[in-house]
């Protein structure tokens, strides 16, 4: 029974960094309608979803450091708290540097509980059952995101705060991680003498992987309900977050089948199929001409991002030497919201470049297809190098 609630425990604190900022992404054509008299309210939109992204990416290392000198459990229950505080601030803020502001402390929030939760999945698992674990995880992300996401849009056609209520759920963190968390027994650990200490060369792809997918991803929460209004001309925030939700929910499926394959590709194949899978996604919405062909774009899109992670995750804790693992989980992190942050800054910038909002769904396509080209290529080397000895199984 405790390992279970551990587990869950820790499942459902990884699927509250999915409603850190997706939750009010159908919100935003009426969060800009509401403020439409504000100067660049266009862009200003948009960076309150993106803006928590900003905050963990400078929080995230920091926790890091502060978990492997002192301690997991105290730092999550900060942040659980903080993210409530936070979060809910929509409810009644009423203007947008102040809604700003308290995305802002949503981001620290993440900051703090992100790479807790991922250190201690390295701590509690190993071996094949972490990467069993680590499949759950992303599953349960995605789960949380259709669910999330999904209420946030029904919320979003009653009242454009409505959704922001949903983050109090994370107040449910607090007694869960009481009763069945313990701080994990460890010694203070320096670096070994013999080298085997150093930070391994996959790390730094590892980062990049995770920066460019979400780059690329997070293009759907903070661009398709606009390219559905637009281009579609679909205004309900209903269908958006829908449609972004079933990218969440085909996100879980994969991420569930990813245990039964880990080990049988190497991390340059799963990243080549991945990305490969949202290429062809990207693509179709590029040229969609109904709600039908973007809901099938969003199956792709999901299992693609549903394998990313899983594979990310588990090849940099299995790489990952103890005494840093917080510190490169950090790392991990920042990553990931970093790309979050500069998605929708460089994807805007590339509307009238590109000619419009399709196009840049276009564009990302032929950067998504380069990129799988490159690792495809990677994974087809004669075997011995870094890259494709890089497998889940032996994590």
């Amino acid at each position: 029974m405790r390992a279970a609630g551990l587990k869950l425990t820790l499942l459902f604190g990884a699927s509250l960094t999915v409603m850190s900022a997706a939750t009010i992404s159908p919100s935003l054509p009426a969060i800009r309608d509401q403020f439409a008299d504000v100067e660049n309210i266009e862009v200003l939109a948009r960076l309150l979803l993106t803006l928590p992204a900003l905050f963990i990416a400078i929080t995230a290392p920091l926790s890091g450091w502060v978990i492997d000198r002192f301690g997991r459990l105290r730092v999550l229950l900060t942040g659980a708290v903080l993210f409530a505080l936070s979060g809910m601030s929509g409810l009644i803020l009423d203007s947008i540097p102040a809604l700003l502001v308290g995305r802002a402390f949503l981001g620290i929030s993440v900051g703090l509980m992100m790479p807790t939760v991922t250190t201690l999945a390295g701590d509690y698992f190993a071996g094949a059952e972490r990467a069993r674990y680590l499949g759950q995880q992303a599953a349960f992300m995605g789960l949380g995101g259709l669910v999330f996401v999904s209420s946030g849009g029904f919320l979003a056609d009653l009242d454009w705060r409505a959704p922001f209520a949903i983050y109090g759920a994370s107040l449910i963190m607090i007694p869960m991680v009481l009763a069945f968390l313990t701080e994990p027994v460890r010694e203070r650990l320096s670096a070994p003498t013999d080298g085997s200490g150093r930070i391994p060369l996959i790390v730094p792809v590892i980062y990049g992987a995770a920066f460019f997918a979400m780059v690329a991803f997070y293009m759907v929460p903070t661009q398709l309900p606009f390219l559905l209004q637009t281009a579609l001309g679909i205004p309900e925030a209903s269908r958006a977050g829908l449609a972004i939700g079933m990218a969440m929910l085909f996100s879980s499926v994969a991420s569930l089948a990813y245990g039964r394959f880990a080990g049988r590709l190497p991390f340059a194949g799963f990243m080549g199929v991945s990305f490969g899978l949202m290429a062809v996604s990207y693509a179709v919405i590029w040229v969609s001409t109904s709600y039908g062909m973007v809901m099938a774009a969003m199956i792709g899109i999901g299992i693609g991002m549903g394998l990313i992670f899983p594979t990310l995750t588990t090849t940099l804790l299995g790489a990952a030497p103890e005494h840093i693992r917080g510190r490169l989980s950090g790392g991990l992190t920042a990553s990931v919201f970093s790309g979050q942050f500069v998605s929708p800054i460089l994807s805007q910038s590339l509307v009238p470049v590109a000619g419009g909002l399709p196009a840049v769904f276009g564009l990302f396509a032929v950067m998504l297809a380069v990129v799988a080209l490159l690792a495809a290529l990677l994974a087809i080397r004669p075997a011995g190098g870094v890259w494709n000895r890089a497998r889940a199984r032996r994590m």
